[in-house]
């Protein structure tokens, strides 16, 4: 009701007869609306508020620039939420530079929303190589493709319920054949790689520079993950088997450096140098701030440390607040609360912090110190 609403109003009918291209203006409606149940529900964006001068045909740059000059409207059109960022944003992907048209940020949603403008119809390509690589667990039963080349992957945080990746939290597997395909004959792989280049996904820019363009190469499990953002949930993953995405660093480490990365004044270091995106909310964690970390040298307590970081690893990780035990809405100021930190949390921090001859004065105020920097940003991003 909403589209046949707005398409009066916009005077659809009068627009289509003073059209110089009557046939092109109809050719890019919406068709089978009363045929396709996914188009009734369809909510489209209709931006006649753009005032654009009239033209046979309008390019993708047309369409650019009219929205930014009437950004305000544009973004009204979209919904509550979205703050814009940037235009013609420059993009880097293994070493091939894209130009993304639009870029907003949903502050509601704490997402990037990037739109591409595309004046023909929409392709499998336009989507992206992820498609043809990545599957929903859910899905998998009707992939027809040998398991061998089916690997599970970690893609995002939200999957990450302890201090260790459980596959049976995992959403996704990805396809992974460094075979030729003359030794994938009668394969059910090589079918669906038969399909994939019916459909042009061997032509996308980030792959078809390849010699093989499926082939993915050795792709391996660190024993440790870092999430690059992270909220009011910080964990450093033990992880031996999983491949993980772009939204993680690998880190290859002794196993009791992963559990002190674990520890508050790791976290801590986290909050002072790390960059959070605008607005506050989440922060955005560097390679090179990872490796400026001051780490305590505590290689003779290696053996206690990993019989403390198995105490946890297997529970469910809580907010920051619910595992140092500092409630940020309570009347009382974080800065007068006595910090409860988790039994076996604080068994963890306690090892780094003898190491440091912190007092215990002193330890209550790093609880304390971290949960205000956390619940400051936190709180800022509520704000906006």
């Amino acid at each position: 009701m909403r589209q046949l609403r707005r398409e009066i109003e916009s005077m659809l009918y009068e627009r289509i007869g003073l059209s110089k291209n009557k046939k092109q203006m109809i050719t890019n409606l919406p068709s089978g609306l009363s045929e396709s149940p996914l188009e009734l529900v369809k909510n489209p964006y209709v931006l006649e508020f753009l005032g654009i001068e009239e033209k046979a045909e309008y390019s993708e740059n047309d369409l650019e620039k009219a929205i930014i000059d009437n950004l305000q409207k544009f973004l009204l059109e979209l919904g509550y939420g979205f703050c814009f960022e940037a235009r013609q944003k420059r993009i880097l992907i293994e070493n091939i530079q894209y130009k993304i048209d639009l870029v907003f940020y949903h502050r509601i949603l704490k997402c990037h929303v990037l739109i591409d403008l595309k004046v023909g119809s929409f392709s499998h390509a336009d989507a992206g190589i992820n498609e043809f690589f990545y599957f929903d667990k859910n899905v998998l039963n009707n992939i027809k493709i040998e398991n061998e080349y089916l690997k599970p992957i970690i893609k995002s945080p939200r999957e990450c319920f302890y201090l260790t990746v459980d596959e049976k939290d995992l959403k996704y597997y990805v396809f992974i054949c460094n075979k030729d395909k003359k030794e994938l004959i009668n394969t059910k792989a090589l079918s669906y790689i038969k399909e994939g280049e019916k459909k042009k996904y061997n032509l996308i820019p980030s792959v078809r520079g390849r010699k093989n363009w499926l082939q993915l190469g050795k792709i391996g499990a660190s024993n440790f993950l870092w999430t690059m953002t992270y909220r009011e949930r910080f964990f450093v993953i033990e992880n031996h088997k999983v491949i993980a995405d772009a939204r993680f660093y690998d880190m290859v480490s002794e196993n009791y450096v992963g559990a002190i990365c674990n520890s508050i004044i790791i976290l801590l270091q986290l909050e002072i140098m790390a960059r959070g995106y605008g607005g506050g909310g989440p922060v955005d964690v560097k390679v090179y701030e990872v490796k400026n970390l001051l780490i305590p040298d505590l290689v003779h307590k290696k053996d206690k440390i990993d019989k403390c970081f198995n105490k946890f690893k297997f529970r469910k990780i809580g907010t920051i607040f619910e595992e140092y035990g500092i409630n940020p809405e309570s009347e009382i100021p974080i800065e007068k609360q006595d910090p409860n930190p988790l039994h076996d949390r604080a068994e963890l921090d306690n090892i780094v912090f003898d190491a440091l001859e912190l007092t215990e004065e002193e330890r209550k105020e790093v609880y304390r110190s971290v949960c205000r920097l956390v619940w400051n940003r936190i709180s800022k991003a509520k704000s906006v």
